[in-house]
């Protein structure tokens, strides 16, 4: 994940341990990304957020922390889900927004937690056009392999759910060890689902292809987005 501090519209990336001298200084609301490199979810909503600091410039802090980094953090704030989005106002939280994954909503909750309302200007409309093209279009080309590997999924959820209920019972009953639980459960995971394995790589290129034209095609409509509010240079927004 990259991104720099929301001077001209910008996203600062920081480390957990810079965070709180970063709050106790800004003298601006902070607005808070918790995300990772790894998660579908999370790079879906990086062009959103890279959105958002541009039009937020000068009165929002827009900053990006590792959900995997990150844990003191995410403990003392009941983070068990990214990404999520945090509001800070004078050092007090004031609202959070998780698993976000429609630009509007999440424009709209930004404007009412920070009480900030924006008039919508054609740029704004241009690129929630452009995100749902975008999203379509991801949507579209990962579509076929969830769909063939969606019904193994639900199988296999339902053997591991009723081989985790019997694993319990055992490590109740004190008839296991932890080092016995844990070979145990690499090998019912394995069992279970070898057999679709081709169809769980067919997602997995899937979901790097969906992402890589998602990716290029928010770049271009973040380009045109910054140069239509006259803000200097983007952030990026893929790792």
């Amino acid at each position: 994940m990259t991104g720099e501090v929301s001077i001209c519209g910008r996203v600062e990336m920081l480390r957990e341990s810079a965070f709180d001298p970063f709050l106790a200084a800004s003298r601006e609301p902070v607005l808070v990304v918790l995300s990772t490199d790894w998660s579908p979810a999370c790079r879906l909503l990086r062009p959103v957020v890279a959105r958002l600091a541009m039009a937020l410039a000068d009165a929002v802090c827009v900053v990006a922390l590792d959900g995997e980094e990150a844990l003191g953090f995410r403990q003392r704030y009941g983070v068990d889900a990214v990404p999520q989005l945090l509001a800070f106002d004078k050092r007090r939280l004031i609202g959070r927004l998780a698993m976000p994954d429609d630009a509007r909503s999440v424009a709209q909750w930004v404007a009412e937690t920070f009480r900030r309302v924006s008039p919508e200007t054609p740029a704004d409309r241009a690129f929630e056009a452009a995100w749902s093209r975008a999203r379509r279009t991801y949507d579209d080309i990962i579509a076929p392999a969830k769909n063939a590997v969606t019904p193994h999924l639900d199988a296999a959820g339902r053997q591991m759910e009723a081989f985790e209920r019997r694993l319990t019972e055992e490590r109740h009953a004190g008839l296991i060890s932890d080092e016995q639980e844990m070979v145990r459960r690499g090998a019912e995971f394995e069992r279970v689902f070898a057999p679709f394995r081709r169809e769980m790589g067919a997602l997995e290129a899937a979901e790097a292809a969906a992402l890589a034209a998602y990716e290029d095609l928010m770049l271009e409509a973040l380009d045109e987005y910054g140069a239509h509010r006259g803000r200097c240079g983007l952030a990026e927004v893929t790792a």
